[in-house]
């Protein structure tokens, strides 16, 4: 008995920790806190501002914000020298005492009677600070790109990679991410100065809208609640071509247009989102300008949506994201100092800075947070505070005389005490100050995770595939050219390579140098910059007088005569030495039958096919950090490890996103067969059928097709259209079932309503080729098409992840086998549910049994209840044995329901093991007053 009660307690000590989805909190509680606020406090809390340094005492220029102000929170920005550290401090370290002192600013002094409200500290994410900051940390993991997420076409990346930043961002006190990106990369937008390098996801808005989610969910756990999380830029900025630094662009778009889209993976997240994990806490809207956004006049551009009532309040209308915004999603606005808003607002160098009217555009858009960095004239860093703290006594003022402007303030206000009460409980600063996970917990998971990412994402672009490709070879001459631009963490800070020049060099030889592999040596390796080839590129000789020596070739020069192998390394075309490689590969320096390779640790797509086509291969890996290179050292030598496929399109290889996600015409589409509850697949025979399911007229019968593959081997997009095609042998008609597929399967149901031969296909354009399911008068069989060559080549360029057989000799499997079966969820929502109702259950058996017995009584009868919930709870969640039927039967409750019934399993069992032992021991009494007689 004492060990059971120790493996209880111990199971219940375990219990409170399962991670769970924010607490909703309860109205009353936020207007308990409105009401203490003055005009003051609930106006600053409708800005969330920047500043300059790292000084945060009481009489900086944030601790002013903070403490007179009451600034609603703040983003740390690299630009702004917020990230100084002293000698010999660490990063981390410096960044956690930042926060912490930032938050401590928030806290009332003793004589004040301001209330106290957390700070939300915030990091703008991929293209943004946390890059930087991994790259000059100990303790941050360097996480993969979006895009280079986006290349493994695995959504458990996105996952495990939101709960990394997560933990960490949290570890270091940062409770907001601003971020990931939502952007749908748009074709025609590619090569343009406005295209978001490798921050997005990719080109398809399904598969964005995948990567997004998960990534949501995993930062929700891995900060164990403790992070807002706010994707960018709503409603979409994947059509912009220019950056909103210089412009606001304008992308020509209907709000049909942008539904069907730019908005699905703003959609999936916010009144789509089932599991409350996945659902963004708020949505930065972006600065962007359509062209025929409601239809009225094609030629005209709306205003910026941020910044415009009519266009941002159509939006925010719109079912999900209104459903979203209702239950307390937040809407912030971009920064609102950036080049494009001020030039929308005509601002000219030394004169004023509109920021009274920015601020109130913005709010009255419908934004209920105003981010404001570079928020001022074009001397930022002496003006910014004096114009943030006009702006906010500009807003105290309209809050004062504008009951309408009142009104707004306090409904945005109330949305964004509930994120905050939702990441503490309490405004309590022991606990805000208290992160879910230590600073010396913390270690950077390169090799556990980023790595077999980037091993996952490498393409090979180009060519088709890897059969043919030639690898260096023992003695051969290598010369390698890095795209070596610089970063820095502030204006003061040594500025440092992305990729240093020797990196790929050192990844060679830790790989296939004398102490490993031994096919290469350090003399067989010369390294340069691509500012080093384009000023060889651009030399022009000059005459030389007669008696003047002919002065000697350069390094590189001599490395190039003799070279077998050059290979480029490449970020994109930004910097003046990014169109570098073109110019090379338009006329190279170097001997016939010298082999050319790029990696692309940027996008993919800034070589034409003209240059493509004189690469011996050209490999995507979309992130510069030393993981990837390492992994472009591997693919070198092993084309076939590049199982990776472009997210986004790439022109040079004549490569379209939107293709490559269509089902591919080259597979043969399966089709199986259920009926009632249980499922029947006869295989598909080319021959003779050997598998026949009886059916007789008034069955019925779901016929299933997938699953259904793009052609990069994945699951088509959910929605993708499926016909179903009844052909009646008997009376010759043909009646067509649409369907659309969901996890790539598509299912119908029929009736046999008459007797007759039928043939059922399916198709989904451009693939036509399916099993048939041929139902005769009284058996039904799935039969496989007839063999077939198809000439039609594959119009993608993009080798399969992993090799198949060919699908047009399809061969019958040899065993009847029933196919997965769909996959069950079981969410947080379940956990929550099942554990209250299991908790229920054994404490009413607790409270009744000690009403008319002993307490220890009680304890014995209600905890083995307890324990039957949790093992019925694990019993569905794991599969077990016919765990399928509470699906079925519960549906939705399936997993709550598995629990209580294990609860009442566990207290029937034990009631009836405490009878016997009474019954046991009335008799041994018996017995023992028998003798005693």
């Amino acid at each position: 008995m004492q060990r059971l009660q120790s493996f209880i307690a111990i199971a219940l000590l375990i219990v409170p920790f399962a991670p769970i989805g924010q607490t909703a909190i309860p109205e009353a509680d936020v207007e308990a806190v409105l009401e203490q606020m003055t005009p003051e406090e609930r106006v600053g809390q409708l800005f969330l501002v920047t500043f300059y340094g790292s000084d945060t005492t009481e009489t900086s220029e944030i601790g002013r914000l903070i403490s007179d102000y009451h600034v609603g929170g703040v983003v740390l920005l690299e630009e702004n020298n917020n990230f100084l550290s002293g000698p010999g401090d660490l990063l981390d370290e410096q960044i956690l005492a930042l926060t912490t002192n930032l938050q401590d600013r928030a806290v009332p002094s003793e004589e004040s009677e301001a209330v106290y409200i957390p700070l939300l500290i915030g990091i703008e994410l991929d293209g943004g600070s946390y890059s930087i900051l991994a790259a000059n940390s100990e303790k941050l993991t360097p996480l993969p790109s979006s895009m280079a997420i986006g290349a493994t076409w695995n959504p458990d990346n996105a996952l495990r990679a939101g709960e990394i930043a997560g933990e960490e961002l949290a570890a270091l006190g940062i409770n907001m991410m601003i971020g990931p990106y939502a952007d749908v990369t748009d074709d025609d937008q590619i090569d343009t100065p406005g295209n978001q390098d490798v921050a997005t996801f990719g080109g398809d808005a399904f598969w964005v809208s995948e990567m997004t989610e998960a990534y949501i969910t995993g930062a929700h756990i891995g900060s164990n609640g403790r992070m807002l999380v706010v994707p960018r830029h709503f409603p979409g900025f994947g059509g912009a071509d220019r950056p909103v630094t210089d412009e606001i662009p304008i992308v020509p778009r209907t709000e049909d247009q942008l539904a069907q889209t730019d908005l699905q993976p703003f959609f999936r997240v916010t009144g789509q989102a089932v599991d409350p994990l996945a659902a963004a806490d708020g949505l930065l809207t972006g600065h962007v300008r359509y062209r025929g956004f409601q239809g009225d006049n094609a030629r005209q551009p709306s205003p910026p949506i941020s910044l415009d009532s009519q266009a941002l309040g159509v939006l925010l209308q719109l079912e999900d994201i209104a459903v979203w915004h209702d239950s307390g999603g937040l809407i912030i606005s971009d920064s609102l100092g950036e080049g494009g808003v001020k030039r929308f607002y005509d601002y000219v160098p030394g004169e004023r800075f509109r920021n009274r009217e920015i601020a109130l555009d913005a709010f009255d858009a419908g934004n209920d947070m105003l981010y404001l960095s570079s928020f001022g004239p074009n001397q930022p860093a002496a003006t910014q505070t004096d114009t943030i703290i006009d702006t906010i006594e500009y807003f105290v003022d309209q809050y004062k005389q504008n009951p309408a402007f009142r009104e707004r303030t306090d409904e945005a206000v109330r949305r964004i005490l509930t994120k905050k009460l939702e990441l503490y409980g309490d405004f309590d600063p022991q606990l805000v100050e208290t992160n879910p996970v230590g600073l010396d917990e913390l270690a950077p998971r390169t090799d556990e995770f980023t790595l077999p990412v980037a091993s996952s994402a490498v393409s090979l672009l180009a060519p088709a595939s890897p059969e043919g490709i030639t690898t260096p070879e023992r003695d051969q001459q290598i010369v390698i050219f890095t795209d070596t631009r610089t970063a820095s963490l502030c204006d003061s800070c040594p500025a440092t390579p992305i990729i240093p020049r020797d990196r790929l060099q050192a990844a060679l030889l830790r790989s296939y140098g004398p102490d490993a592999a031994g096919i290469i040596s350090l003399a067989d390796i010369n390294s340069f910059t691509f500012d080093q080839l384009r000023n060889f590129l651009d030399f022009v000789p000059v005459p030389l007088p007669e008696d003047e020596p002919t002065p000697q070739p350069s390094d590189l020069e001599l490395a190039l005569d003799v070279a077998d192998w050059v290979i480029f390394v490449m970020l994109d075309n930004d910097s003046a030495s990014g169109s570098v490689v073109s110019d090379f590969l338009a006329e190279p320096p170097t001997p016939n039958g010298t082999q050319y390779v790029v990696m692309a640790m940027g996008p993919p797509y800034y070589l034409d096919s003209t240059e493509v086509s004189k690469l011996t291969a050209y490999y995507g890996l979309y992130d510069s950090s030393e993981p990837f290179v390492t992994v472009a050292a591997r693919t070198l030598f092993a084309p076939e490890t590049a199982v990776g496929s472009s997210p986004v399109t790439v022109p040079g290889i004549d490569y379209s996103i939107q293709e490559v996600v269509q089902p591919d015409p080259s597979r043969v589409i399966k089709l199986t067969v259920s009926r009632d509850e249980d499922f029947i697949t006869p295989q598909p025979q080319t021959a003779t059928p050997q598998a026949e399911l009886p059916i007789d007229i008034g069955d019925t019968i779901f016929i299933r097709a997938g699953t259904i593959q793009d052609r990069n081997g994945n699951p088509v997009p959910d929605g993708t259209p499926v016909d179903f095609v009844f052909n009646y042998v008997t009376d010759g008609r043909r009646e067509v079932i649409p369907d659309t597929t969901e996890n790539g399967i598509a299912q119908i149901e029929f009736t046999k309503e008459f007797a007759g031969s039928i043939v059922v296909t399916a198709e989904s354009p451009p693939a036509a080729n399916s099993d048939s399911v041929r139902i005769t008068e009284d058996t039904l069989e799935i039969v496989q098409p007839t063999p077939q060559i198809t000439e039609e080549p594959d119009p993608t360029d993009t080798p399969e992840p992993t090799p198949e057989p060919a699908q047009q000799t399809p061969t019958p499997a040899a065993v009847d086998q029933e196919p997965d079966p769909p996959a069950r969820s079981v969410s947080i929502t379940d956990f929550v549910v099942a554990l209250t109702g299991v908790s229920g259950i054994a404490l009413a058996i607790f409270f009744i049994t000690a009403s008319t017995q002993t307490v220890n009584d009680a304890l014995l009868v209600s905890l083995p209840a307890m324990i039957g919930g949790l093992i019925g709870y694990n019993y569905y969640a794991l599969f077990l044995y016919r765990s399928d039927l509470w699906n079925r039967v519960f549906q939705q409750l399936s997993a709550s329901s598995a629990a209580w019934a294990g609860a009442f399993v566990g207290f029937v069992v034990i009631r009836l093991l405490v009878f016997v032992a009474e019954r046991q021991s009335t008799r041994r009494r018996r017995s023992g007053r028998g003798e005693g007689r």
